[in-house]
């Protein structure tokens, strides 16, 4: 995804966090202004958002030669000095030289010593990255040399700035009065229970409230559907993934979606159900979502990789089901037309196969995910076959309730 200031946009992953210092950096250079900055450890994250926002940019690579020859080669500004040490050290003539910027996000055991040196020398603001990890040493850091700091936790890895800059200590001071208020839903699995729940994430930020949700890695491409939620990693979440309270830590409200279930004491088969129970509100709302549809991946799916033509024929069977789609239920057609099996495709969400699934002549579909995307779209098969994803569920009854916009053959 990438992260917008006005008209500028930088890169952001939010599925491996090596970006996640971009929001924290923009913050500041609304606040400061750089005369001579110094960046350890170059790259797509912060060095183009640097070269925007300093006069002058000295970079220094310290971990890989690649990475070094590839971004030297990227970006091309007068204002800019790219330098490659592999080592732990920065070379004498960088130590000696003045900066009033330094980010420290190189090689791992010199980031807390880079930034103790250029404390030292009086080093007007300094940022580190990864600060929650214990093993780069953060800890080392001084503390009796008159800076204030500050850590920015709203994503994952942290971001820390040291500074003494007047204006930017007041934004931080205000931002820590004003700072932002963020419910973290705790449902990372399945791909369905995701899309079902939305209305929920919808309801809070109509409330005021920032969404985080933490998912599978492999479910992150569904970001592109629903903007407005900003889904990341569960793993790089600090979050006890068992708890089935609600836990709140500092701005932020955890909620255990991942077991309603057996909080609001319901059958397993109102499992869905209880999603809503839980927040008191109607399950029927959960059609009340916007999904973003990306034509263009649609279409390359549907015309390039299929090799699909407008008006053709063609079966869609859905046999794949579980979060690794790891089963199976064997669905033999043979009624002489095209068969396309749904499968997992590097670079495409489950919802770029909507166009597939719209045009398809004749469905047939395990019951599981794909149920709440026929719900959502307008199809032309004039009926969806529905098979029990055995050995999970032996019945239809923990989503027949939901099939209600087309008509549906459920086998037994």
């Amino acid at each position: 995804m990438k992260v917008y200031k006005e008209e500028k946009s930088y890169w952001y992953d939010g599925g491996s966090g090596y970006g996640s210092h971009v929001q924290p950096l923009q913050f500041i250079f609304e606040h400061i202004k750089s005369k001579n900055a110094l960046e350890c450890g170059m790259g797509d994250y912060s060095t183009p958002l640097l070269l925007d926002n300093v006069k002058k940019l000295t970079s220094v690579e310290m971990q890989e030669l690649d990475w070094y020859e590839k971004t030297k080669d990227k970006y091309v500004s007068d204002r800019w000095t790219c330098l490659l040490n592999l080592s732990d050290d920065l070379p004498k003539d960088v130590l000696d030289q003045d900066f009033d910027f330094v980010l420290s996000d190189g090689a791992a055991y010199s980031r807390p010593a880079i930034v103790n040196h250029f404390m030292q020398k009086g080093t007007e603001t300094l940022v580190g990255h990864d600060t929650e990890s214990t093993w780069y040493g953060w800890h080392h850091v001084r503390e009796d040399l008159g800076y204030f700091k500050y850590q920015f936790t709203d994503i994952a890895p942290y971001t820390t700035v040291w500074t003494k800059n007047e204006n930017l200590i007041q934004a931080i001071k205000k931002r820590i009065e004003s700072k932002e208020k963020i419910v973290y839903i705790m449902q990372s699995y399945g791909i369905g229970d995701i899309i079902f729940c939305q209305s929920l994430a919808n309801d809070f930020i109509k409330q005021g409230y920032k969404v985080l949700w933490g998912v599978e890695p492999h479910f992150l491409s569904i970001q592109k559907n629903f903007p407005n939620v900003i889904f990341v990693d569960k793993n790089i979440m600090r979050i006890d993934y068992n708890r089935r309270d609600v836990q709140e830590t500092g701005n932020m409200i955890i909620y255990p979606l991942r077991w309603t279930d057996s909080i609001c004491e319901v059958p397993y088969k109102h499992c869905m159900k209880s999603k809503y129970i839980y927040f008191g509100k109607a399950w029927q709302n959960w059609r009340n979502i916007e999904v973003v549809r990306d034509t263009k991946k649609e279409n390359e799916l549907y015309y390039d990789i299929l090799k699909l033509t407008d008006g053709e024929e063609y079966n869609l069977v859905w046999d794949n089901f579980g979060s690794h789609n790891q089963f199976k239920t064997n669905i033999v057609l043979n009624n002489g037309l095209k068969t396309i099996n749904v499968s997992i495709i590097n670079g495409f969400s489950i919802l770029d196969w909507s166009k597939v699934v719209e045009n398809a002549t004749n469905i047939h579909a395990v019951s599981s995910s794909n149920i709440y995307l026929f719900e959502l779209l307008n199809i032309n098969a004039e009926e969806i076959n529905l098979y029990i994803r055995r050995p999970i569920e032996y019945n239809h009854e923990n989503y027949s309730y939901i099939l209600e916009k087309h008509k549906y053959h459920l086998h037994d």
